[in-house]
């Protein structure tokens, strides 16, 4: 009796052994992975929350076609999730544009927006109100300067010139702006700056005269050809808003007159969402 009983003793022994044994094999983590992806657009910026239980760092890449990393044309690391989900975004986009979207974390397959997202359509509008006439190159005793203005805006590949109409401006004179073909109303402008160049020119030529016949024709008086101001500078077309925009246009002739103007106008960008 004795003996059964050292054998069965011996028995839950190593029964209960082999159980320790089975229960401190180490279970296997679960693979992390890359979930609940939400997508936005607002503006010139994209972005994506999602979830993902690993510790990072995660990249977001933004890409022109489905080979997205091949495409790339911009990117964000992050390294740290914020309330257990991770938040990455771009900005200074091009507008009107359709992007692909790519998310990469350890251990975790690439996550790939299967489609695009489109930024939002930018509005442009620059309306000019002065041109204050510092110098008109004429020298002292010549009269007012015959100017013509011209505008030219550039922004990627898209640009365009516009010259308006005849303005009688004096040296030390402010006039106010009535020449809307100078200004701009866009919804071209892609990128993010544009080159805005203003020119003034001073026509010195003396013409529409009666000539020997006594008929008014353009019959040019003078040899002289004018005097041409010019200057440029560029804007950040990102942020929405109205702000002011000004451009000195300068230049001096033979006779070591200047061509001084300085241009004054209003800015205002704002954006639509893509239909």
């Amino acid at each position: 009796m004795r003996n059964r009983i050292t054998r069965w003793i011996v028995a839950i022994v190593a029964v209960a052994s082999a159980s320790v044994a089975i229960g401190s094999v180490p279970v296997a983590a679960a693979t992390p992975r890359i979930s609940d992806v939400r997508v936005y657009s607002s503006g010139v910026s994209i972005g994506v929350n999602f979830a993902y239980k690993g510790s990072g760092p995660v990249t977001l890449t933004v890409g022109r076609t489905l080979n997205v990393k091949g495409t790339a044309v911009a990117q964000q690391v992050a390294k740290q999730p914020a309330d257990g989900r991770w938040y990455l975004g771009v900005d200074r986009l091009d507008a009107s544009t359709r992007y692909t979207l790519r998310i990469d974390a350890p251990g975790a397959a690439p996550w790939t927006y299967f489609g695009t997202v489109s930024t939002w359509t930018r509005h442009v509008d620059l309306v000019w109100h002065t041109a204050h006439v510092l110098d008109d190159g004429d020298g002292v005793g010549r009269g007012c300067g015959d100017f013509f203005f011209s505008s030219y805006y550039k922004n990627g590949g898209y640009d365009r010139l516009r010259t308006g109409a005849e303005h009688c401006i004096s040296s030390g004179s402010l006039s106010y702006l009535l020449d809307p073909v100078l200004d701009l109303s866009s919804v071209s402008e892609t990128r993010p700056t544009m080159r805005i160049e203003m020119y003034a020119w001073d026509d010195d030529r003396t013409w529409n005269v009666l000539d020997d016949w006594g008929n008014y024709g353009s019959l040019y008086t003078t040899s002289e050809c004018g005097d041409l101001g010019y200057g440029w500078t560029y804007v950040d077309l990102t942020e929405s808003g109205s702000r002011t925009v000004q451009v000195a246009a300068l230049g001096s002739n033979v006779d070591m007159n200047d061509v001084d103007v300085w241009f004054s106008g209003t800015l205002t960008v704002s954006y639509s969402p893509p239909v």
